[in-house]
């Protein structure tokens, strides 16, 4: 490319990306990247004081309920609450 062509070519660039449609995201988010209410794996490991394979381990016999997305797995904390409730022994 010319030199002398270069303002013109920044000038196009910056046309099409101005007319280019951005995302637009509905789902609020913690921040994080993840939707408000949820949580991911390291967070539930810290909320269950455990470990993050305790947490896949668990996962893996559904002893706590999660929700996946491709390879990506969210908990909702009212959950792991509960199910910390349902192994109460007396």
């Amino acid at each position: 490319m010319k030199p002398e062509k270069l303002p013109e070519f920044i000038e196009d660039v910056r046309k099409l990306w101005s007319n280019t449609p951005k995302p637009m995201s509905t789902t609020k988010t913690n921040g994080r990247g993840t939707p408000m209410g949820y949580i991911n794996k390291i967070e539930a490991a810290s909320i269950m004081g455990c470990t993050v394979r305790s947490i896949d381990n668990w996962m893996k016999l559904k002893l706590i309920p999660h929700y996946k997305f491709g390879r990506a797995v969210l908990f909702k904390e009212s959950d792991l609450l509960e199910a910390i409730e349902k192994t109460k022994v007396s």
